[in-house]
């Protein structure tokens, strides 16, 4: 759970590149991006 916060928290503060894209977790969840 802490690491999907983190991750989320990574998209919302920087701009979202195709790098940080790639690194989410590929587990059925849908992601703003």
């Amino acid at each position: 759970m802490d690491d999907k916060k983190k991750e989320k928290k990574v998209v919302s503060e920087n701009p979202v590149t195709y790098e940080v894209y790639a690194n989410l977790p590929d587990d059925g969840n849908r992601y703003e991006v």
